[in-house]
């Protein structure tokens, strides 16, 4: 694996696709997309058929003052409403990821009493893996 496989790692397909037509960068595009919950495949084909007047319209959306014009028409163009299925959803995902991570810390403590360190910390990563798996979905959300 790359170093710039890892950097890009959290920087999804869409967004760098938006930054390649744009002249901005991969991060900052994701970042703008996570902040205001835009539908990423949307705004991806929005951009690549877009003239160089829609491209521009991005990058003043993403490069400008916060709440500015062009952002909100970019947000209200490809914004995803949260509705309160979806919280329902979340809640259960919640629910079930602290059982899951229960389970994984009572057995990182069995193991560290058998002197099996090892699988301790198979165990800590998975309890780890899944916090951060229910992070991202709450960023994608919030």
């Amino acid at each position: 694996m790359k170093l710039t496989d890892i950097l890009n790692e959290r920087v999804s397909k869409e967004a760098m696709g938006i930054a390649g037509f744009t002249g901005t960068r991969g991060n900052a595009v994701q970042k703008f997309i996570d902040d205001y919950n835009l539908d990423a495949r949307k705004l991806f084909n929005f951009v690549k058929k877009g003239n160089l007047k829609a491209k521009m319209e991005f990058v003043a959306a993403i490069a400008g003052k916060p709440g500015n014009m062009k952002q909100g028409k970019i947000v209200g163009m490809f914004g995803e409403a949260v509705s309160k299925s979806v919280n329902k959803n979340v809640h259960r995902l919640v629910k079930g990821t602290v059982g899951a991570v229960k389970i994984d810390l009572e057995h990182v403590e069995e193991m560290i009493s058998e002197d099996g360190i090892l699988e301790a910390m198979d165990h800590c990563k998975d309890a780890i893996d899944r916090l951060e798996k229910l992070h991202k979905t709450l960023k994608r959300i919030k």
